[in-house]
């Protein structure tokens, strides 16, 4: 083995030796700490002594040789019977030559016969040949077998025997008197060896990697191993096989291994004491080590000193994480948890911090089997300190270390009120990023609340989470329970009751209603409040946030006439920072601009809040505001951003965790789905079970929507028709009239016109337009486009036309994209082709910008300058014989008369925004009703002219 920085100490031996030749015998004590390469100076250099007709006779003292009485002795003079070919080493026969051997060895009866016969026999050896004498780890060897060799050493400086002796840095803490003795001879030398320097290091490295790379390697490596020679040639096993300029260090089992051999050839406690930093996440003061292993603190001092010495620690601390993760993998899970569960107790005795005591009460818990955890957990403190660090930690931030206390916290409480204590603020840390985990806890929750063992403010909490899975009967009946009349805390109880109201109109019979202050009478002519959950803007503007977020949704909801709905939600976004305790009234505020039929607002006020949930690590809050931002792109015509935002909030959190707020990010999803023509994903989307409970909130509404289109869109306009009119009776019995929260007449409208009835159809898409407020809306662009499908041909140029430019003032791409498609078909068939030509590049330009599925394709990729087909989108051409009989739907209508006009299937399926399956099975009815083979047999059939 090749020997880096150790010239000195060879040349040191090389000296001594030469003059043990002459007679001039010496001890070398050897010192240095573990794994610094003492054996291996003492091997090589007694390897280079044997070629020069020396003897070298070694033997290692164990840990265990204390109580083997000569066992070092015995095992030197079996090595020289071994070197002199003697068939009786152990010098039990009676073969001559062979009495001092056995008076010294397993037959000897006094200690002086044995130093005796031991030193007798030594140096009668050395006259005919110089000796070697190499002990390693002499401070382990039993006593008497140190007094022969500190006897032996008394009669070296006459002797041809050079004694080396390694030993532990320190000195010999069992046998300081013989350590010292053999210190103060004068023939003594003693050498110590040092852990390499970084360019030792480098040269060890060189053998195997080049000078150059092990130059590079050593500045990245020496402070893994700390220049201990053992760990250097461990790194070099795990080291991998690199390329040219390449460096790299990898800290594998080879240098884990070595690290741990360490602690084990070491002395005593080496091992505890690393353990032990590796449980309390080092560096640690001895006192607190000692106290946790039970040991003194004046020798804990200096078991740290050795590590740091021997390169095993840095200035207390491990030189890589793998060497902690080590010992903590090779623990027993009951030694562990134990270490854990002490050095809780010993760090809450000593007054630390609470997340620092409850990272081991929880290390404990993970450690430990379940049927045996430590006393220490039990005790009525732990769940005290695991409570109070959650809620630091939930301040901070760190909401799975918080969730991981509030757990554990709660399984250790008996039952009582500390019990429904933990169990509240288990349930608030679990909604945050797994929602379904607090089911278990509501009817727990819900009856400790009706029996007022719960605080005003984890009850309204618990009010939401019940209505977010449905438990409406339990909700309305805490509702009826909770704030008291006049009480301090009345008017938020009001404002939430009321909040809940518009995401369940159901409870609001039950809503509390804080007692106004003394004063007069109201006037019974004054006029009432607008009908809705909040009353609209009943309120004072002093009303706290949640009270304004809940009278600017109903506004919005109920259509309450003024600026309610827009003024009091920005105020609340603009006055209110997103937070825990605020996203129902955020989220409240950001639904009251939509639904007021303000996308743009919306967008602009939840751009910025997406930011901030992102950085929150609230998994719930993210996926609201981004079900939020996706039923805004939807409204703005960004069909492709809406979807994937509806998937994303839809991936957040489990389908378990979603509650009835799934029917939003699954209406965006379905409505994005139809809307291109993807109709076997909107079903999947359909397929997905969802909660009972949902059609009794708004959510509702918006499945139905979604689900009508799809219908409709799949040639089943009766079952669309009746999800429609579903959707307007739920919306109806809660007083919400306004049509952006759904237009639902608008969207029966259109399923009337596919079943041919088109009396009925204006008479709904009137009634909506009535409802809408004054002014330009995105609504209002949408319901003048259907509304032109119900009037006689000539009459549709200026409702479409208004339509147009209301959409595009308004920001709804797809909308837009429609409504000039429909008004080229009617220009077109009105014989105004220049004007159709220029709607149609518009709603061609639009598609391509916006990645939608546009109006089918035409040569050169511009618009044809050629009427458009009978029955495209929204055209409702006039009735053929045929189809007023009712052989053909609406969709097939469509389908054959561009099939009629000589668009092949594919372009079919562009310009009505299906897939290329569905034209086929629409064409395949059509000729199968109208008896015909082919396309060319469609026109007559249709009555359509050429072209």
């Amino acid at each position: 083995m090749q020997l880096i920085e150790r010239d000195r100490e060879l040349a040191t031996l090389r000296a001594l030796f030469s003059g043990s030749l002459d007679g001039r015998g010496a001890v070398v004590l050897l010192s240095g700490a573990v794994a610094t390469g003492k054996t291996a100076l003492m091997r090589s250099f007694a390897t280079g002594a044997s070629a020069a007709g020396a003897r070298f006779l070694q033997v290692t003292a164990a840990p265990g040789d204390a109580g083997n009485r000569l066992g070092v002795v015995r095992g030197l003079l079996r090595s020289l019977a071994a070197a002199d070919g003697d068939p009786d080493p152990a010098g039990t026969g009676s073969r001559p030559g062979t009495g001092h051997r056995a008076r010294a060895g397993a037959g000897a009866e006094t200690t002086a016969d044995a130093l005796r016969g031991f030193c007798d026999t030594l140096l009668t050896r050395s006259a005919r040949t110089p000796l070697i004498i190499g002990v390693d780890d002499a401070h382990h060897a039993d006593p008497a077998s140190l007094r022969c060799l500190l006897a032996l050493a008394h009669r070296l400086p006459s002797a041809r025997i050079l004694l080396i002796l390694t030993e532990r840095p320190g000195g010999w803490p069992d046998h300081p008197l013989l350590h010292a003795e053999l210190r103060g001879r004068p023939h003594c030398a003693r050498l110590t060896l040092r852990l390499l320097s970084p360019a030792g290091q480098a040269r060890l490295l060189a053998d195997r990697l080049g000078t150059a790379t092990a130059i590079r390697l050593s500045a990245v490596s020496h402070p893994l191993t700390g220049g201990n020679p053992l760990l250097v040639r461990a790194l070099l096993t795990d080291h991998p096989v690199l390329g040219p300029g390449k460096v790299e260090t990898v800290v594998g089992p080879a240098f884990t291994q070595a690290w741990t051999g360490c602690l084990h050839r070491g002395e005593p406690g080496l091992h505890e004491v690393a353990q032990a930093l590796a449980v309390l996440r080092e560096p640690a003061p001895p006192g607190v080590l000692g106290r946790l292993l039970g040991l003194d603190t004046e020798y804990v001092t200096h078991l740290l000193a050795t590590m740091n010495a021997a390169g095993l620690l840095d200035g207390g601390r491990f030189r890589h994480p793998a060497l902690r993760t080590a010992l903590l993998d090779a623990m027993g899970p009951r030694r562990r948890a134990a270490l854990h569960a002490h050095a809780a107790r010993l760090l809450h005795d000593q007054g630390h911090s609470a997340p620092a005591v409850a990272g081991h009460l929880l290390a404990a818990f993970d450690a430990a089997p379940a049927e045996d955890l430590p006393d220490v957990l039990q005790e009525p403190w732990a769940a005290t300190v695991l409570h109070e660090a959650a809620g630091r930690a939930g301040a901070d931030g760190e909401r799975r270390f918080a969730l991981d206390c509030y757990r554990r916290a709660y399984e250790i409480c008996p039952d009582g009120p500390r019990r429904t204590l933990a169990a509240s603020a288990l349930a608030e840390a679990q909604w945050r990023t797994e929602p379904a985990a607090v089911l278990p806890l509501l009817p727990a929750l819900a009856e400790a609340a009706l029996d007022g063992a719960l605080d005003e403010r984890p009850t309204r909490s618990l009010l939401a989470r019940l209505l977010w899975f449905g438990r409406t009967g339990e909700a309305a009946e805490l509702l009826r329970t909770g704030g008291s009349p006049g009480g301090p805390a009345a008017a938020e109880w009001e404002a939430m009751g009321l909040l809940m109201a518009c995401a369940c109109p159901g409870l609001l019979e039950a809503v509390p209603r804080a007692r106004p202050e003394a004063g007069p009478d109201p006037d019974p002519a004054a006029p009432s409040a607008p009908a809705g959950p909040a009353g609209g803007g009943a309120h004072p503007p002093s009303a706290g946030p949640r009270l304004r977020a809940a009278d600017a949704l109903s506004a919005a909801l109920t259509g309450a006439p003024g600026p309610t709905a827009r003024e009091g939600a920005e105020r609340v976004l603009r006055e209110t920072r997103l937070g825990e305790a605020s996203a129902g009234h955020v989220l409240a505020a950001l639904a009251a601009l939509i639904y007021d039929d303000r996308p743009a607002e919306a967008a602009r006020w939840c751009d910025p809040l997406l930011k901030e949930a992102a950085t929150r690590g609230d998994a719930v809050g993210h996926a609201l505001l981004e079900s939020a931002r996706a039923v805004i792109s939807l409204r703005q015509g960004e069909l492709a951003a809406a979807e994937a935002r509806a998937t994303d909030a839809l991936a957040r959190i489990s389908p378990a965790s979603w509650g009835v707020a799934v029917g939003i990010p699954l209406s965006v999803a379905v409505l994005a789905a139809t809307a291109t023509g993807r109709h076997e994903e909107a079903a999947a989307h359909l397929a997905r079970p969802v909660p009972d409970a949902l059609f009794e909130t708004p959510c509702g509404p918006h499945y139905l929507q979604a689900r009508g289109r799809h219908r409709l869109a799949t040639g089943r306009p009766r079952e669309a028709l009746r999800d429609f009119t579903d959707c307007g009776e739920a919306m109806e019995s809660w007083g919400f009239t306004a049509p952006a929260l759904v237009p639902w007449r608008g969207e029966a409208a259109q399923a009337l016109l596919e079943l041919g009835e088109t009396a009925r159809a204006a008479e709904l898409i009137g009634e909506q337009l009535a409802l809408l407020r004054p002014g330009p809306s995105r609504t209002r662009g949408i319901s003048l486009r259907v509304q032109a499908l119900t009037a006689p041909l000539a009459e549709r140029l200026n409702p479409l036309r208004e339509s147009a430019a209301l959409l595009e003032r308004c920001g709804d791409r797809y909308e837009l994209m429609l409504a000039l498609t429909d008004l080229s078909h009617t220009q077109h068939a009105l014989g105004a082709h220049d004007e159709a030509f220029v709607s149609a590049r518009g709603a061609h330009r639009i598609a391509r910008r916006y990645g939608l599925a546009g109006p089918g394709p035409a040569p050169g990729g511009e618009p044809e300058r050629r009427p458009p087909a009978a029955g495209t989108p929204g055209t409702a051409p006039e009735r053929s014989p045929a189809t007023a009989r009712g052989e053909l739907t609406e969709a097939e209508r469509k389908v054959a008369a561009l099939a009629a006009h000589g668009h092949t299937n594919r372009q079919i399926a562009e310009t009505l925004l299906v897939t290329v399956g569905t034209v086929e099975q629409h064409l395949t009815r059509v000729y199968r009703k109208l008896q015909v083979n082919r396309r060319t047999e469609l026109r007559p059939r249709l009555r359509i002219s050429p072209v």
